[in-house]
């Protein structure tokens, strides 16, 4: 009793014609329509997750002049004239399916075999392909990425995708936000400078590559995070990542080696990283998934996770680190009087572990205590110093255009610089860039980058102080707009803006801060209400 159908871009409809009698084999179909709803769905509703469009069983006929073998009830799919029987036996409720030699294949095979052809690439309809359903997961999942340093993988994918569907909605409004006008100037000018004085392939490369950042923190900010579900999926993911960067930390400071085998650098903890910095990637993005659980009423799971990410630090021995550590409450103090109480119950249990930790251990307290207060009350003497002054003495011979990217190292190792190490304790004088965003800017794009730097983080920072008042039960919020305030600090030692495991954190804090901002995804409006 074969019944024809056939299936076009998700839709089944049904197109053999009506025969005169109903018959007593087609009533029997009814009592398998759950069966073969589900075996329909699988086949063919597997990339638009469409409702099928076929008609009832008590409504189908048999054909006229087919076989009146009652034990097999056979449906016929059609996808691009390519034939598929489906046999449906109804003593034994076991499908198979007929291929074009007559042949029975086991359902499984033939169910993979529809979906690559309607998956594949001549298939699709791009105006219904849903984009944001492939770049969410992926830009959700940006804080596990860098787990496995796959995070330029992540940045450049979300950023494609989201270029892709504002070019499909033919809406590129976001591109008129101040913070992302200036970025793009920036990168316009710092790659025009570079590529017409003293260029080198790695410069020109390197101000090539990076436009993807803020474009990957634009699609978080107008498109990923547009409603609470997708925002606390990241709060859980980031809380993931930095409970794992926690315990490897741990593991590898009890132990000498972390889970992957790595050892520890010196008396300084590396994690999976392989170089010290772990101890700064938890402490740019702890807070806000610490305020997430303490928002969601889970403040015992928040202080639990706060103290495993304070000792990961404390024991990381990242100075830069426990000092923005150590300003969290501050800054949430003077903002928010409702989590001055919570502040008082809580700093009391992290002091003691602070310093259990470092009474425990004397080399870390030599580093994270001693040598921190020496650095700030002597830093023209110290290993910072030394660079900062460095990258000053090249911006003053070079102050309008700069050095070009990536040229700061060969510019800084020349002779009428200095020495290569300086002072009694030889601290080298050129280590790569100058551990300061704002300086590397002014060394590399001279005063016109560094205005257009500054102009970004001054809009980025209007447009948190403009919304605060209606995100003001938000703590999340806040801790957001805290961790980027921090993060922009100009007098901060930090790594390279061109670093993608820096860069990442720093995006990935903008877009989630900013989408409290503008929480309507901007590039959809005046679209319908289909999903992308």
């Amino acid at each position: 009793m074969p019944i024809e159908y056939r299936a076009y871009h998700g839709r089944f409809e049904r197109a053999s014609p009506l025969g005169p009698n109903m018959g007593d084999g087609v009533r029997r179909i009814a009592r398998l329509g759950a069966r073969l709803e589900k075996v329909l769905r699988i086949l063919i509703d597997g990339q638009f997750r469409r409702s099928l469009s076929y008609p009832e069983a008590a409504e189908a006929r048999p054909l006229v002049g087919t076989s009146r073998d009652r034990s097999i009830i056979r449906i016929r799919v059609m996808e691009k004239n390519d034939p598929l029987v489906l046999k449906l036996n109804r003593a034994t409720r076991r499908v198979l399916a007929m291929n074009k030699s007559g042949r029975c294949e086991h359902l499984f095979g033939v169910t993979m075999r529809l979906r690559l052809m309607e998956n594949s690439l001549w298939a699709l309809e791009f105006r219904k392909l849903g984009l944001r359903g492939i770049a969410e997961p992926i830009a959700v999942l940006s804080p596990i990425a860098l787990i496995f340093s796959a995070q330029e993988v992540v940045m450049t994918t979300v950023a494609i995708l989201f270029i892709l569907h504002c070019w499909r909605e033919r809406n590129f409004s976001w591109v008129g936000r101040g913070w992302f006008i200036s970025l793009l100037a920036l990168w316009v000018y710092a790659f025009v400078r570079t590529l017409f004085d003293h260029p080198t392939a790695t410069g020109i490369l390197t101000a090539l590559q990076w436009i993807h950042f803020p474009i990957y923190g634009a699609a978080l900010a107008h498109w990923i995070l547009r409603d609470e579900r997708s925002r606390g999926r990241l709060a859980l993911a980031t809380a993931g990542a930095l409970t794992f960067y926690s315990l490897d930390c741990l593991l590898q400071y009890v132990l000498g080696f972390d889970v992957i085998g790595r050892p520890m650098n010196g008396h300084r903890l590396t994690g999976v990283f392989g170089k010290p910095g772990i101890g700064t990637e938890i402490a740019w993005l702890m807070l806000p998934p610490l305020l997430y659980f303490w928002q969601d009423g889970r403040p015992a799971l928040a202080l639990l996770l706060c103290s495993l990410y304070v000792a990961a630090v404390v024991l990381s021995g990242d100075r830069m680190a426990l000092l923005i550590v150590l300003s969290y409450p501050v800054f949430l103090a003077l903002i928010l009087r409702s989590f001055r109480k919570p502040l008082l119950i809580a700093l009391p249990v992290l002091a003691a572990l602070c310093g259990a930790l470092l009474y425990s251990s004397p080399v870390t307290y030599h580093r994270q205590v001693e040598t921190t207060a020496e650095v700030i009350g002597n830093v023209k003497d110290s290993a910072y110093g030394v660079v900062f002054a460095s990258a000053l003495e090249i911006a003053r011979d070079h102050p309008i255009f700069g050095v070009g990217v990536h040229n700061y190292q060969a510019v800084c190792i020349e002779d009428r610089y200095g020495p290569p190490a300086i002072g009694p304790e030889h601290y080298k004088r050129c280590q790569g860039h100058p551990h300061n965003t704002y300086l590397l800017w002014l060394a590399e794009a001279g005063i016109i980058g560094l205005a257009l730097y500054i102009a970004f983080v001054f809009f980025s920072v209007r447009a948190l102080i403009r919304s605060a008042a209606d995100n003001w039960h938000n703590v999340v919020f806040f801790g957001l707009a805290v961790s980027l305030a921090l993060r922009l600090w100009p007098l901060t030692a930090g790594t390279s803006f061109y670093s993608s495991w820096s860069a990442e954190p720093m995006f990935l804090v903008l877009g989630w801060s900013l989408c409290f901002v503008c929480p309507c995804c901007e590039c959809e409006a005046g679209t319908s209400s289909r999903q992308s």
